[in-house]
């Protein structure tokens, strides 16, 4: 059984060394030239004093050049963080002084580090072991700053193993998403080892159902992965156009086709990923999570870790396909993964709590419930309220700051944030503050100055009534 993605690319290439690997703006490279361009970079990073326990910030745009960078990065002997470089520039560099990195591999990197007709790359002089790092991807945090989040190769593999969701070498898989760490091991990284052709979609944001319902038709795309919102869009307009269509997140509703085979799944950064699997063959209210992959023992516990009886609520906990831990962060670490008193062998010592609250069914369907924090799902993206709050506070004249979200008729979660201040704060000034701070996707879509927030007879913040407000 593979531990290494590197081994898992190796035999695709070997199959399948002159079809064509990745699509992208009329640019595409075969499996052999990929496997020479990541020879490539590696050389380019070795030489750069890069190799076991460094990590490589990749802040390529949207293409080939990224794929390749993250499988250079291990042929170096190093892990990989993909950087979304629409993020900005004050997040980005926090997370790339997170990694503490020697090699920033962005577009001047490439510059100056030809593609050469070196030999193959060598293998390190330190080689990593299977429970080394590989990935690291960077989340939403409460304390106003992303948090890193640890991947080893263990678990890579295994993820890129269990979520071949029936895809096989004879689809064409498009991937739309950010090339952020769990989408690219998904829509990218999944598919080439599978030996299919994987087209990136033009552009660097996330494109509209319409654009991807054009490009579907026009190359023959049979298999892609999509956000709720997205989905349901798509299959308005394109329903049958696919052969098989992934929907990620903890709540599903409205999405249901005779036409397409369409297949819902519960995962996280700190699972890489799915760790369920629930094919949806009738329209549901509530689309349940459905049942643990191969590659994860799914736990719904009370608060003293003891299994919850069919029906009754508990918290979801994840053991076998998790991450390592967080990065430089030790103390969120022993909060988060902690011993597992459920474990079955060694594999399963180490248990992650969600914080998703979910039952099971008599029959074994996991259903979800709901947070016991304030996290929310924005896009099919995590974000933590309070990293949002902060950033409007140090970005805007603002004594205070509430940030939630709530779904709306159309099922679709959105930010809403609330302020306090001295003097009138148009929400054009915060909007504009947080530009600098977060990514487009945590600026609230509402913004509501009043005078002062609503509480409850213990002091807290009156959320229920705040919302109210909105």
């Amino acid at each position: 059984m593979h531990m290494f993605y590197s081994d898992m690319l190796a035999k695709s290439v070997a199959r399948h060394g002159g079809k064509v690997a990745l699509v992208h703006e009329g640019s595409y490279v075969s499996f052999r030239e990929l496997d020479t361009l990541a020879d490539a970079i590696g050389h380019g990073l070795r030489h750069d004093g890069v190799g076991l326990g460094d990590i490589v910030p990749i802040t390529l745009e949207r293409g080939i050049a990224p794929v390749a960078a993250a499988i250079g990065a291990w042929r170096a002997g190093a892990a990989a963080a993909l950087l979304d470089p629409a993020n900005p520039k004050r997040r980005r560099d926090r997370m790339i002084a997170e990694c503490s990195a020697k090699v920033v591999l962005d577009h001047d990197w490439l510059q100056t580090h030809r593609v050469t007709d070196d030999p193959p790359l060598a293998a390190p002089e330190t080689i990593p072991t299977p429970d080394d790092t590989a990935l690291v991807a960077f989340t939403s945090s409460q304390n106003g700053y992303p948090k890193g989040v640890a991947i080893s190769h263990r678990t890579l593999a295994r993820a890129v193993r269990v979520h071949a969701f029936g895809r096989s070498e004879r689809d064409v898989f498009l991937a739309s998403s950010v090339l952020a760490t769990i989408p690219f091991e998904l829509e990218v990284l999944t598919p080439l080892a599978l030996g299919g052709t994987v087209h990136l979609t033009p552009g660097q944001g996330d494109p509209p159902a319409e654009t991807i319902a054009a490009y579907v038709r026009r190359y023959g795309i049979t298999a892609t992965v999509m956000d709720p919102g997205l989905a349901s869009r798509f299959l308005d307009i394109a329903d049958g156009e696919l052969r098989f269509l992934l929907v990620p997140m903890e709540r599903n509703h409205d999405i249901f086709s005779v036409l397409t085979e369409v297949c819902s799944s519960y995962g996280c950064v700190e699972t890489c990923g799915p760790v369920t699997r629930f094919d949806i063959d009738m329209p549901y209210d509530s689309i349940p999570l459905g049942r643990p992959l191969p590659g994860a023992r799914i736990h719904v516990v009370d608060d003293r870790f003891c299994p919850v009886a069919a029906g009754e609520t508990g918290e979801i906990c994840v053991s076998g396909q998790i991450a390592s831990g967080y990065l430089n962060n030790p103390a969120l670490t022993a909060r988060r993964f902690v011993p597992n008193p459920l474990a079955r062998d060694l594999d399963e010592a180490v248990l992650f709590r969600t914080g998703d609250q979910a039952r099971v069914g008599r029959d074994g369907v996991i259903e979800y419930i709901g947070r016991r924090d304030r996290l929310v799902r924005v896009g099919g993206r995590r974000v933590e309220p309070g990293e949002v709050e902060v950033a409007m506070l140090e970005t805007s004249p603002l004594d205070g700051a509430v940030v939630a979200g709530i779904v709306g008729e159309d099922g679709l979660t959105r930010l809403h944030g609330w302020y306090t201040a001295g003097a009138p704060v148009a929400p054009a000034v915060i909007v504009q503050g947080l530009a600098e701070a977060v990514p487009g996707y945590m600026v609230p879509a509402v913004l509501k100055q009043v005078p002062a927030f609503p509480r409850t007879a213990n002091g807290r913040i009156d959320m229920e009534t705040l919302k109210g407000m909105a």
